[in-house]
This record gives structure tokens, C-alpha cells and sequence, in this order.
């Protein structure tokens, strides 16, 4: 979609805050190889924001920043990750797609 628009793509990588992550938290770093992979593959722009604390809060925090945002989910979310999906949309000021797993 970013190809064909034109347009760039911007990644945001939020984890949780140091204290609250296992020892085995990757962090999301397989999608934003990913990611990377796509983006230079159909030759657009892309840059990565990595923050630390509230997933719901800081994305909808910055989602005026954007005009619109893309969010998945995998059939095995957890009650928690729902809730946090919910609440972006809900309170996100751009439009949201949201792709269930």
C-alpha cells in the first residue's frame, strides 16, 4: 500500500518498561526485520521509533501523527493484548486498520 501510495512508513517498537519484561523478551525484533526487509524490497521509507512504557497510551499519544495505523493481532492474544488493541482504536486521532490473526 505504501509503495503504490507513495508514501513512507514509520514503525513503532514499544516494549515494556525494563522491569516488567522476562528474561526472554525478544521485543518485537523478528517483525521489524521484517519490516525492514519489506520496505526495501518495494523501495520505501522507513523509520523505526523504539520507546519503552504503555503500548496503548504512547500509540495513541502519537497517532496524530500519522494517517493511519496498522495494527495486528494473532489468533493466540491474550485478554490483555485485546484490551490494548480496543483502546487504540478507540482513542487513536487516525484511522486505524486493524488485522485480526
Amino acid at each position: 500500500m505504501a509503495a503504490s501510495l507513495n508514501a513512507n512508513l514509520f514503525g513503532l517498537n514499544i516494549s515494556q518498561p525494563k522491569f516488567l519484561q522476562s528474561e526472554h523478551d525478544e521485543g518485537g525484533n523478528g517483525i521489524i526485520e521484517k519490516l525492514h526487509d519489506l520496505a526495501l524490497s518495494h523501495e520505501v521509507q522507513l523509520d523505526i521509533e523504539n520507546v519503552e512504557g504503555n503500548e496503548a497510551k504512547i500509540f495513541s499519544e502519537k497517532s496524530p501523527n500519522f494517517d493511519l495505523a496498522v495494527i495486528g493481532s494473532t489468533s493466540s492474544a491474550t485478554w490483555q493484548e485485546r484490551k490494548t488493541v480496543e483502546y487504540i482504536v478507540l482513542n487513536s486521532k487516525s484511522s486505524v486498520l486493524y488485522i485480526p490473526g
